[in-house]
């Protein structure tokens, strides 16, 4: 199995770093969606996508927006979105508050 460092840089992507997101292709599955998450859909061996985030700081989630186009387009059928619960509702409150997304299958789940 092979696990893709898409981001692996800090705050503030540059020229040669992305922020925080690994990618394991085969079974649909990243950690953190930083800003190198947008190479996740041409690498992705399946369809859905499960993201479990570690925090709800920016650098490690502004990639969730990063997908919806895929969605849109039919490539990625299923984003769920895995975190604590007080990650879950930063994210939809402060990054996916005023995006109005009926065509799209994401989800957001609470883990522990």
């Amino acid at each position: 199995m092979r696990l893709i460092f898409l981001g692996t840089g800090g705050y503030h992507p540059n020229e040669r770093r992305h922020t925080a997101s690994l990618l394991l292709p085969e079974i649909g599955v990243a950690l953190d969606a930083g800003t190198g998450f947008f190479r996740a859909p041409e690498r992705l061996g399946t369809q859905t996508l499960d993201v479990f985030l570690t925090h709800a700081h920016l650098d490690h989630v502004c990639g969730l927006t990063f997908i919806l186009v895929p969605m849109l387009r039919g490539d990625i059928t299923r984003v769920r979105v895995l975190g604590s619960a007080a990650t879950l509702n930063a994210v939809k409150k402060h990054l996916l508050a005023n995006l109005n997304l009926p065509k799209i299958n994401l989800s957001m789940d609470g883990i522990l």
